[in-house]
């Protein structure tokens, strides 16, 4: 496993342990993370530390993870850059985009 993927894997542990502060500082300025499944009206990709922390924030202040399942992690080519596909089970509080 790469030095990123390992990086992915602890952030896993600190969105699970609620530390969204702790996640984001394991990201760099510039993280780019697509969401292929975001519900309607909600952006499909977030470029940049702090569009990632206002999109998460309002989801996690209302949401708890209950498992991560199918976690793969793919290594590509480009230094510093994974792909990973997961399964992530969700206890929701009332909640509104």
């Amino acid at each position: 496993m790469s030095e990123t993927a390992d990086l992915f894997r602890a952030g896993l542990e600190r969105l699970a342990g609620r530390d969204l502060g702790g996640y984001l500082d394991l990201c760099s300025e510039d993280v780019e993370v697509e969401f292929p499944f975001a519900p309607p009206g909600r952006p499909q990709r977030v470029r940049g530390r702090e569009d990632l922390r206002r999109y998460l924030e309002p989801l996690l202040a209302r949401a708890a993870y209950d498992e991560i399942s199918d976690l793969v992690v793919y290594e590509t080519d480009v230094a510093g850059t994974i792909v990973a596909e997961m399964t992530i089970g969700l206890r929701m509080g009332a909640f509104k985009w």
